[in-house]
């Protein structure tokens, strides 16, 4: 058994080149694996970060409390 299950594909990765229509079929098929298992959370984290802080830096002139409201959203 694997160590990390959830790292392990179940399903093989896509050929290069994979029309649209059979890339679309392949995450009907295979939902979990696709949108779950190969997710990546770190990506998402990091990028809300810097989004954010890209945000606030640019609005430094608001002031303080538009800023903190605009992070939120």
């Amino acid at each position: 058994m694997p160590r990390f299950p959830l790292l392990t594909p179940a399903v093989p990765p896509p050929a290069e080149g994979m029309p649209l229509l059979s890339v679309l079929r392949r995450a009907g098929e295979h939902p979990v694996e696709i949108l779950v298992r190969r997710w990546s959370w770190e990506s998402a984290v990091f990028s809300s970060f810097f989004r954010g802080l890209i945000f606030f830096t640019v609005n430094l002139k608001a002031g303080w409390r538009v800023r903190a409201a605009m992070m939120v959203r």
